[in-house]
């Protein structure tokens, strides 16, 4: 079985995607599908020493801009957005169009040198639907 905190072993998308073991595998695969068939992007794995988010996880850019980093837990997986101010008024635009959970990441997530870093929890289909949305946004 995969160890996604051990480094020593190259992780692939596939096995970052068997992590998360519950109905949200599917909730990842269509994340990773929408990217990679939206915006033409394939993903990199990296391993992350970070404390808040450690082990492997996958990165997803469009030429160089950064599009997410998708950490995978075992009944979950985290998504890591950021938006400039210039995404940030488009947000607040159609924030409306958010769940709740999400309007409050985005507007309690502190702003750090133009940019805020926020991390989407996708436990469900809502959430997944939010990361869709978000990424959409970033790149419209």
């Amino acid at each position: 079985m995969f160890d996604k905190m051990n480094s020593c072993l190259a992780a692939t998308k596939e096995n970052l995607i068997g992590v998360v073991q519950n109905e949200n595998n599917a909730r990842l695969k269509d994340v990773c599908s929408y990217i990679e068939s939206g915006l033409n992007a394939q993903p990199q794995t990296s391993f992350s020493t970070c404390s808040g988010a450690p082990g492997w996880n996958l990165k997803y850019k469009k030429n160089s801009k950064a599009i997410c980093t998708i950490y995978p837990e075992k009944n979950e997986f985290y998504v890591l957005i950021t938006f400039n101010n210039a995404t940030l008024e488009k947000f607040d635009i159609v924030s409306g169009n958010f769940s709740k959970y999400t309007q409050n990441l985005v507007k309690s997530t502190q702003l750090h040198n133009g940019t805020k870093w926020f991390m989407v929890k996708v436990d469900s289909g809502e959430a997944a639907q939010d990361v869709k949305k978000l990424i959409e946004l970033k790149f419209s």
